[in-house]
């Protein structure tokens, strides 16, 4: 007999709530439950049409599912209802409106079945309990997965899926490079799907997709976007063939996908929405091309990953924090995460720093109005040349040895291109030549995606795979390398332009953080040039919302200086030109990012005692006088007061050793004594004998008044001696 049956006993009557599910043999299932649950209670739907295949069945099943999901009873499984929720007469009548539209039916609210006899079997004989749909399914239409070894993150977040299988919406933001292409076709096989639709907001990444499935099964998925050939492939043939179907398009397509699978009245199994912050946008007319129409194409089970929660200021768009439309987050790693668990690599943040005269001197031996032949375009020319003039030398100082510069429109990045080559003509550097170098600005407009991207062997070889193959890389870019690009080559970039978005700050700057076999100990560099005192805009951007992402980014930041050996003012001209680290003013910047409220959580008294220890550090002090004596930047006139709560003794303020002095006074002074101490200046040449005896008691000691009179000395002028 196939049907619908709810099952009702005192277990479940007592935590209120009731099972469902159909059969294709109502009969032994009543036989399992008897034998299973005390005392229990059947309800059955009976189908008069003995024909349905199991696949029919569980599509029945599954629209009953979607249907009640808002009835489900919290802490049980995806079959049972909750009867405060809704009654199962209730129930009932929800089933029958699904049933009527698809085959005839009669209820027996009290059926009554003839018992089979036990049937005693031997232990390599199947038990009579019938098996869930899936499992006795031909293998060949679920979608399996083949040698891939999985991590651990994947694997918590593949054992809790509870939330997916009750909403059938959910989101999952894990940071760039954690394998978020991944986890979804391991959703997918853990759903055990047979239709799946994946769309993407670039070619780039849909190509990506493609090559991991292939590499993990022997699906050919169709690839469906506008410069294809596949839109034919999509019937009502094949669509209704039981042979496992995938997708892939952009979001520009989905208009086109949406008219397709309404016109077949196709219903995806599992629809995956990646680099979802796309699709959070206003509610558009039915007839426009936009990307919201994702939300419109049907599908059992949704599933949204990011890097990047996006949220919308109009409660009429589709916005990330409305569960009817994104579900809710399942599973949230950030950047931190990433690095500690190491499946990304860690990086520094670098802001290259010189004057303005430095910078002007060589510019001035560049004609950017005979570079550019535009008109009427904006750009700022020191930014551009420093981004290119630095991306170089991060490659020649081995920094790094392939990298992408970002700026803003595709003017900036060809004016980034040619200035490269000007750099590179003036043979200014020893490893980088323009024979070992690949230097080309791409974008969309550049050439079709598919020539930059697409690996076909029976073509000649895309911009990647020349990218990839060279010894040193440098491409000047917009947008299609920001976000979902998988080049794990890749370990610098360079920030050009000012960013305007939270989103493309962080997807961009965690580009080179793909790990590489290649390079085990890759460490990844985020450079951002600037000439100018203070906080350079774009380093104020990158840091307040990297920060988000990883509360350590304070420990990643570098101040370099472009140094020669011959000159204390940078001859950029000059082949021993170096990037030094400096110290002193990675301190001062830490102190005034800090101070600006960059960081996540802010500056504490006792935050801002640390990060002024660290500035202190720098000035090697090795005596309080010193401090008092000289002025400089950022410097507190009266340390102990500002920091009042937080302060410990001037020694630790100045990250002075003091673990051998004489912690207490009166142990100082009876020391003192049995030195025959007579005077300051025995003191003071003691002090160079004896370890224990601090330099400066005057600031070590509580209500210390002077040496003289804490010994009980004559009095005498005498003259510190250091």
């Amino acid at each position: 007999m196939i049907g619908l049956y709810i099952l009702i006993n005192g277990v479940l009557n007592k935590n209120k709530t009731f099972k469902f599910g159909m059969s294709m043999r109502l009969q032994e299932r009543w036989y399992d439950y008897s034998d299973t649950f005390e005392d229990p209670r059947y309800h059955c739907i009976f189908i008069f049409n003995t024909k349905l295949n199991e696949r029919q069945v569980k599509f029945l099943e599954g629209k009953i599912l979607e249907k009640t999901k808002r009835y489900w009873c919290v802490g049980w499984g995806a079959e049972y209802r909750d009867n405060k929720l809704i009654s199962y007469q209730d129930f009932i009548k929800i089933c029958e409106d699904i049933l009527l539209e698809y085959v005839d039916y009669r209820i027996d609210y009290n059926p009554v079945f003839d018992k089979p006899k036990r049937i005693y079997k031997d232990t390599d004989i199947e038990p009579l309990e019938m098996k869930p749909i899936y499992k006795i399914e031909s293998s060949d239409t679920k979608f399996k997965l083949k040698n891939l070894e999985k991590y651990d993150h994947q694997i918590e977040l593949e054992n809790n899926l509870d939330i997916l299988y009750r909403d059938y919406i959910a989101t999952f933001i894990w940071c760039c490079g954690m394998g978020k292409t991944i986890m979804s076709l391991i959703i997918a096989e853990k759903l055990e799907i047979n239709s799946m639709l994946i769309c993407v907001p670039y070619i780039s990444i849909l190509l990506q997709f493609r090559e991991t499935i292939k590499k993990f099964t022997d699906i050919e998925p169709i690839c469906y976007y506008s410069d294809s050939d596949n839109k034919i492939l999509l019937t009502d043939e094949y669509f209704k063939s039981d042979k496992i179907k995938i997708v892939i398009s952009t979001y520009h397509s989905c208009k086109k996908i949406l008219e397709v699978t309404n016109e077949y009245n196709f219903k995806f199994d599992f629809k995956i929405g990646d680099e979802a912050h796309h699709l959070v946008s206003t509610i558009k007319e039915e007839d426009k091309n936009t990307f919201e129409k994702f939300h419109y194409i049907k599908s059992v089970f949704t599933l949204f990953m990011t890097a990047t929660k996006k949220t919308f200021e109009n409660k009429h768009g589709f916005d990330m924090r409305k569960k009817e439309h994104f579900g809710e987050t399942i599973d949230h790693k950030n950047t931190r995460y990433g690095i500690i668990n190491k499946r990304i690599t860690d990086y520094n943040i670098l802001t290259l720093t010189n004057t303005c005269k430095e910078i002007n001197d060589i510019m001035n031996e560049i004609d950017f109005d005979v570079i550019t032949n535009y008109n009427n375009i904006k750009y700022d020319k020191t930014e551009l040349f420093m981004a290119a003039y630095f991306g170089l030398k991060s490659i020649e100082e081995g920094l790094t040895t392939h990298i992408l510069i970002y700026t803003n429109t595709t003017n900036s990045a060809d004016i980034v291109e040619k200035v490269i080559d000007i750099l590179l003509a003036k043979n200014l550097f020893t490893k980088v030549t323009k024979d070992n170098l690949y230097n080309k600005a791409l974008y969309s407009q550049t050439k079709c995606e598919l020539n930059i991207f697409d690996d076909d062997p029976l073509k000649p070889p895309c911009e990647m795979s020349k990218f990839n193959k060279s010894k040193y890389g440098i491409i000047s870019c917009v947008q299609i390398f920001a976000e979902g690009v998988d080049i794990p080559i890749l370990n610098g970039v360079v920030i050009g332009e000012n960013m305007s978005t939270v989103i493309r700050i962080v997807q961009s700057c965690l580009r080179p953080n793909r790990l590489d076999e290649n390079q085990p100990n890759k460490k990844a560099y985020i450079m951002i040039p600037t000439n100018i005192n203070g906080i350079n805009q774009k380093l104020k951007d990158v840091i307040e919302h990297m920060g988000k992402e990883d509360s350590d980014i304070s420990q990643k930041i570098k101040v370099i200086n472009c140094n020669s050996k011959s000159s204390t003012i940078c001859e950029i001209y000059d082949k021993d030109v170096k990037l030094n680290f400096d110290k002193e003013k990675t301190a001062q910047l830490n102190y005034k990012l800090y101070n600006s409220n960059l960081f996540e959580g802010g500056l504490s008294l006792e935050k801002q005692y640390e990060c002024y220890k660290k500035l202190l550090q720098t000035k090697n002090y090795k005596f309080v006088a010193d401090y008092l004596k000289y002025n400089f930047e950022d410097k507190i006139d009266n340390p102990p007061v500002h920091f009042h709560g937080v302060w410990k003794n001037w020694f630790d303020y100045l990250s002075i050793d003091y673990s051998q002095w004489i912690k207490n006074k009166n142990e100082w002074r009876s020391f003192c004594k049995k030195l025959n101490i007579n005077n300051i200046e025995e003191y003071y040449e003691m002090v160079n004998v004896h370890k224990n005896l601090p330099p400066e008691p005057e600031y070590f000691y509580k209500d210390f008044k002077n040496i003289t009179y804490e010994l009980n000395i004559n009095k005498r002028k005498f003259r510190l001696r250091r």
